[in-house]
């Protein structure tokens, strides 16, 4: 199982949004989610795209429907115009959608578990798509709470699309969050997205620099700490900053320990640098990420000119040793940047 993507909506505010995410409507960041701020969304909610195209993929999030309408979450690809919802259907229950080039049908089952307005749900969707030709067969699955309410098989006919599309992109690349239309919304906490594996009932919590680490050849924009000058919950953006302008400066630092109150698996962890470079011109970076003296590095990203934006790696296990992560492997970590 691979981790591609989570987010709590805790370490950055509204205007940030579309540095992290790939587009959509995002409405605003609010404070009163289930752990920290969550996301305030309308009809039309945010969506993260990905690189490749994925036979299955699986979202959670935590859900506070405003509303009966509309998906809470569907994934698609805009080539092949595949696309599986879960969908409201007007009083709290839920059923899938589905739809294949010009073809959108409804799915045939309706849950009997039915949600209520303006409580906390977690709500998990599984979809496995296969292409033989113009047949389509999806395979759905929803979870509330981790417990099933729905799950479903349905094969269609694509309508409208050149069955050699359908072929050459054969997955899924986008998840979307969605919210009731009209005059409702909702509220979104604790997402992520996977290739293929439940997490669960999550809770997602950031932790951020709090000390200099084995490295510090880039230069504070004020003061010697250099850590805090990338401690920023919003970020700050050009206020306080690290440079670097020779290939081969690096930086690391420490951060916060993970409450010692904590207990239960780590399911996952997703790091996070935000940078731009200062000039036009040539430039690369390599994020960095040091556990027991061993440094792993990213591959290599031009930073834009114009405006900050996210490296985001996210992983399921520890790329250290393959397990998954202890808490005492994460208080140990040191992430950091390295110019190439």
């Amino acid at each position: 199982m691979a981790l591609l993507f989570c987010d709590s909506f805790d370490h950055y505010d509204t205007p940030e949004w579309t540095t992290k995410w790939s587009g959509g409507t995002f409405g605003v960041i609010v404070p009163g989610g289930r752990t920290g701020n969550c996301l305030s969304c309308s009809a039309v909610g945010p969506w993260k795209a990905f690189p490749a195209d994925y036979a299955t993929l699986v979202a959670g999030l935590a859900h506070n429907p405003g509303g009966f309408a509309n998906a809470v979450v569907y994934f698609d690809n805009a080539v092949s115009m595949l696309r599986t919802y879960l969908n409201h259907v007007g009083d709290g229950r839920l059923r899938f959608g589905y739809h294949a080039g010009y073809t959108d049908v409804a799915g045939d089952v309706i849950s009997t578990f039915m949600l209520s307005l303006n409580v906390w749900y977690y709500v998990e969707l599984k979809a496995t798509v296969s292409v033989s030709g113009r047949n389509v067969t999806f395979t759905a699955e929803a979870r509330v709470n981790e417990i099933v309410i729905l799950n479903e098989t349905k094969t269609i006919t694509a309508t409208g699309i050149d069955p050699a599309i359908l072929a050459a992109h054969p997955g899924f690349n986008q998840a979307h969050l969605q919210a009731a239309g009209a005059s409702y919304g909702a509220l979104v906490d604790d997402v992520y997205v996977t290739d293929g594996d439940y997490l669960g009932d999550i809770k997602i919590g950031v932790l951020y620099p709090n000390a200099d680490g084995d490295a510090g050849d880039w230069t504070p924009s004020s003061g010697a700490d250099h850590y805090a000058m990338v401690k920023e919950h919003p970020p700050d953006e050009d206020t306080t900053y690290n440079s670097a302008t020779i290939a081969g400066q690096t930086d690391l630092y420490q951060l916060d320990d993970i409450p010692p109150d904590f207990s239960g698996d780590i399911r996952g962890a997703q790091a996070l640098w935000r940078l731009k470079k200062s000039d036009a011109g040539s430039a690369t970076v390599r994020s960095q990420i040091k556990s027991a003296g061993v440094v792993l590095e990213g591959s290599d990203v031009p930073p834009s000119y114009t405006a900050y934006n996210y490296i985001i790696q996210p992983y399921g296990v520890s790329p250290f040793t393959g397990a998954h992560w202890s808490a005492a492997e994460i208080n140990a970590l040191q992430l950091g940047i390295k110019r190439t």
